[in-house]
């Protein structure tokens, strides 16, 4: 199983999010894993996102975003959110964007954070996997079909 599979829990899964813009996304991702994270401040976590915001955007286009930034937590933290409505992001191709996939990594975990962001970019770079996201109305919807997703990198990978 990989380490995305592990993390993503169906409480930190928010479909049909009414966050309109980019920082009201942040918040919500924020606040959804500082609830299911005893300990961990969600404006710690949210101003670790905005400061990574501020070097460039971490929209990767179609309309998908991966905001990641490192943080004193022992485990990457995940959270998977879609909104109701796409936000203008300045992703690079200016799409805006109703997929968010964010992660939250300990300091000193390079190698993990950089093949959790290799595997959501192939993911999410299909086009019949982003529609399968966007057709969810809940979130259990949503989770059980995100980690179908994720399964399919394990299956290719062995």
């Amino acid at each position: 199983m990989t380490l995305l599979r592990t993390r993503l829990v169906t409480n930190r899964v928010v479909c049909r999010a009414n966050a309109s813009s980019r920082k009201r996304v942040l918040e919500t991702i924020a606040k959804t894993i500082s609830n299911d994270n005893p300990g961990t401040s969600s404006t710690d976590i949210l101003d670790g996102l905005l400061a990574r915001e501020r070097l460039g955007s971490t929209g990767i286009g179609e309309g998908v975003a991966i905001p990641h930034c490192r943080h004193a937590t022992t485990d990457i933290q995940v959270c998977l959110l879609t909104t109701a409505a796409p936000v203008d992001y300045e992703a690079s191709d200016g799409t805006a964007v109703d997929i968010f996939f964010a992660l939250i990594v300990p300091h000193d975990e390079h190698n993990a954070h950089l093949r959790a962001l290799a595997d959501l970019s192939s993911i999410l770079a299909e086009p019949e996997n982003r529609e399968c996201l966007r057709t969810c109305q809940d979130d259990t919807d949503l989770h059980e079909k995100m980690n179908a997703l994720l399964a399919l990198t394990e299956t290719s990978e062995a």
